[in-house]
């Protein structure tokens, strides 16, 4: 009734009635009385299968039937829909979007209940979820406790001061703790400490609220002895949520107070164990415990959970070989149960921050946290005279047509695919860069580093590069494309809210070029290079900032060189040497790689042209990309480089990799197609695709190579390198079987290249042989390359 009434204020009406339809369902509002002959007017509206009528009521012989309605009551109007279709599906949401949790929460010995948002003060939020430990010890059923207030479960001896903290938190929507009786099925009512936290979605919208009830103890107050002072102190630490080593440092202080200065410690059952003393943690060497004699008797209590299961040991050292009275042994009794209470406090606070802090489908920290984080980053910065003029960076990402996977193949496949995104994403980045799900499929990024040009560059180019292998998902192979946008600002102006913003910006602009990233422009005068990769690239191949060096190969019988692989490099005028993983992603995310292959391509071909001519047999290798192998014009595009450089086909290789020839359609005929030219079809990088070996059978191709991964170990140490020489031996024999050559890449050491030999490897490139070079350079350590110079006739 409440958006009702907002919508009768802003569409400047007396009343208004709400009419939905969805699959045969029908809702509507009560139709407002005392109406009598008032002027109305209607609005019809779809979304989706949900169809509705919106019906208003005017006030007085002036009001305007036929007026538009205002803009804020549609927004209004679209998000009670959004409302009530998150009520509707609220119990799944919670099954399927958070089945880890609601796992962890089934597993809870301690008691646990999610509760839905009230929409409006004159509505309570209503149990959702109750787990199976509350509905065990209160012998309550799901069906009575569900759509039921919170109130239900709280028992008739909660004080009215109590519900009254427990109703003002629900109305503004702030996290309360409060202690409150728990009743147990055919048991004394024991004393529980409620927290109650709000639950927002990424919208920031309040969805949920979690209830849990932790440290069950008899008494109403946690410290049994309310004169001791001493234990209400730890209490009193612990409530205030510090340090769980401080709150037991303190507790073993109030230990060694009650037994006249006796050494106290508790030990905690971790690997190795952790002491912790009066004074903090300490360190146990060989067996001794820290502040005690090694000839000294101790007394030991076991610090148990609510569960029976050991937490750890609170270890007094005795004067007397006797073992504690009954006094001391109570006093021992009440320290480990006070010890344990505390434990299980911090470890339930932990449990509720990483849900508060955390996003629960990726396991990411979520929006809350990354700003947190930033602005811990900022403050140290600004503390430190050097470290505030260096440069942080921040980066938004975002998955291009995710709404596509979503809408085709359902939510379930989309959390899936984020869930995969996260994985790639965090597998891409230094230990000290923070990745973050912002909401949706939006994910944020915090550099660890300096965001120095080489840095930014280099975490973009890995970024993007681990989109360039297909999800699996659904049984389906499918491809996504990123787009990113850094902002970098000097740590000292830096704002948390400017960084994020500018990220935005820049992430639209790299969407609205097709996929890829930006960098925002500063306009400070920043040293780092305003323009985006992507543009970069663009001015790469205008200003022939690309070169091609050649890295030689060698026959494994006679050592002669048979040939070289052209390489691509970038040598931009600010950055330096840029190798192929920073920007081949990129390259092939936004389609430059189609030009700047076809380049490497004439290239390559007339400098082979040129060796050829002093040394007929030789031939050079071109990696061919997957775009280039699935355009239409490749076969034109190869002619025309052999035909301009005037070099016979068969001196030219092209090598593509497994997952192209897999994945291409028609990827036979062009393979076919290549054949006719003349040129040489090579497997790149065997092995670390598919791994198919139907299609070399199926398909034309000459000769496979072995990426270096499988061979850096053979020839070496026996144990470590036994299953990777049979693997390349079985490979080699494989591939001469079908009449195949093989070719190693990598070869470093001399005990590789003997074993290649040895077992019949055809050829070897690497850096022991020769590193990738350029043609001038290669020409110098291979002079039978360089051309014969003809003396001019004497004047």
């Amino acid at each position: 009734m409440l958006y009702l009434s907002l919508y009768a204020r802003l569409g400047q009406a007396q009343a208004a009635q709400l009419h939905l339809r969805m699959d045969g369902l029908i809702w509507e509002s009560p139709v407002p009385d005392d109406l009598g002959t008032a002027p109305q007017r209607q609005y019809t509206f779809a979304l989706g299968e949900l169809q509705g009528r919106l019906t208003l009521w005017g006030a007085g012989d002036l009001w305007e039937p036929k007026r538009e309605l205002h803009v804020e009551a549609l927004a209004a109007l679209s998000r009670l829909l959004r409302h009530l279709m998150n009520v509707q599906a609220t119990q799944p949401r919670i099954t399927h979007l958070l089945p880890s949790l609601i796992a962890a929460f089934d597993q809870f010995r301690e008691w646990v209940a999610i509760l839905a948002a009230s929409e409006g003060e004159e509505h309570e939020p209503s149990i959702l979820y109750v787990n199976p430990a509350l509905l065990h010890e209160t012998g309550r059923s799901e069906a009575e406790l569900l759509g039921r207030p919170l109130e239900e479960v709280l028992g008739p001896q909660t004080s009215a001061q109590t519900i009254r903290k427990l109703r003002e938190s629900l109305r503004l929507g702030r996290s309360v703790q409060v202690e409150v009786p728990q009743e147990h099925e055919g048991e004394p009512v024991v004393w529980a400490e409620l927290s109650l936290t709000p639950v927002s979605d990424e919208y920031g919208d309040l969805t949920h609220w979690l209830a849990h009830w932790s440290a069950a103890h008899r008494s109403h107050s946690p410290v049994a002895d309310a004169g001791d002072t001493e234990r209400a102190q730890v209490w009193e630490l612990a409530a205030k949520n510090a340090p769980l080593a401080q709150v037991l440092a303190r507790l073993v202080d109030s230990v060694e107070r009650q037994f006249a200065g006796q050494r106290a410690v508790i030990v905690l059952p971790e690997e190795p164990p952790t002491v912790l003393t009066a004074q903090g943690e300490a360190e146990a060497t060989d067996g001794d415990v820290p502040g005690m004699a090694a000839s000294a008797l101790i007394w030991t209590q076991a610090i148990t959970g609510s569960g029976g299961q050991l937490l750890g040991t609170l270890q007094l050292e005795s004067r007397s070989a006797a073992g504690p009275d009954v006094d001391a042994r109570a006093k021992l009794e009440a320290a480990a149960g006070l010890a344990a209470l505390v434990m299980e406090r911090s470890a339930s606070q932990a449990v509720l921050e990483r849900l508060a802090l955390h996003d629960a489908l990726t396991g990411l920290p979520n929006r809350v946290l990354f700003e947190r984080e930033l602005e811990r980053a900022l403050a140290d910065g600004k503390d430190e005279a050097q470290a505030g003029q260096s440069l942080i960076g921040v980066g938004l990402m975002d998955l291009d047509r995710f709404k596509l996977i979503n809408d085709t193949l359902g939510h379930s496949v989309g959390d899936a695919l984020l869930q995969q995104v996260a994985v790639r994403l965090r597998g891409a980045l230094e230990p000290g860069d923070l990745l973050a799900r912002m909401g949706g499929d939006e994910f944020l990024l915090l550099l660890g580093s300096p965001a120095t040009p080489q840095q930014v560059q280099q975490t973009a180019g890995r970024l993007l590069h681990t989109f360039s292998q297909p999800f699996m998902l659904a049984g389906r192979e499918i491809f996504m494309q990123l787009s990113l946008g850094l902002s970098v600002l000097p740590r000292r102006s830096a704002r948390t809210e400017l960084l994020i913003q500018q990220a935005d910006t820049a992430m639209y602009q790299a969407k609205r070029r097709g996929g890829g990233y930006a960098l925002y422009r500063t306009g400070t005068g920043e040293p780092l290079t305003a323009m985006t990769l992507e543009s970069g690239l663009h001015r790469a191949l205008e200003r022939q900032e690309f070169r091609v060096a050649y890295q030689p190969q060698f026959d494994t019988r006679t050592g002669e060189l048979v040939g070289a692989e052209a390489l691509l490099r970038w040598q931009h005028p600010e950055l330096g040497l840029i190798l192929p993983g920073e920007f081949i992603p990129l390259a092939e995310v936004t389609g430059l790689i189609v030009p700047i292959g076809a380049w490497v391509l004439r290239q390559a071909c007339f400098q082979a042209a040129a060796w050829v001519a002093q040394v007929p047999h030789l031939r050079v290798a071109v990696n061919l990309s997957a775009r280039q192998f699935q355009r239409p014009d490749l076969i034109d595009t190869v002619t025309r480089a052999l035909t301009a450089a005037g070099l016979d086909a068969h001196h030219l290789e092209l090598e593509l990799t497994e997952s192209m020839l897999v994945q291409a359609q028609d990827a036979e005929l062009t393979l076919e197609r290549l054949k006719a030219l003349g040129v040489r079809v090579v497997v790149d990088d065997f092995g670390t695709g598919y791994s198919n070996l139907a299609y070399l059978k199926q398909y034309p191709v000459d000769a496979l190579k072995i990426d270096a991964t499988f061979t850096d170990k053979v020839g070496g140490d026996v144990a470590a390198s036994i299953r990777d020489e049979v693997l390349v031996k079985a490979v080699m024999n494989l591939a001469h079987a079908l009449d195949l050559a093989v070719t190693v890449e990598g070869v470093e050491r001399p005990e590789q290249l003997d074993f290649l030999r040895r077992h019949n490897c055809d050829y070897v490139q690497g850096y022991l042989l020769g590193p990738p070079q350029e043609a001038d350079a290669l020409m110098k350590t291979f002079p039978q390359l360089a051309p014969v110079l003809t003396p001019g006739p004497v004047d």
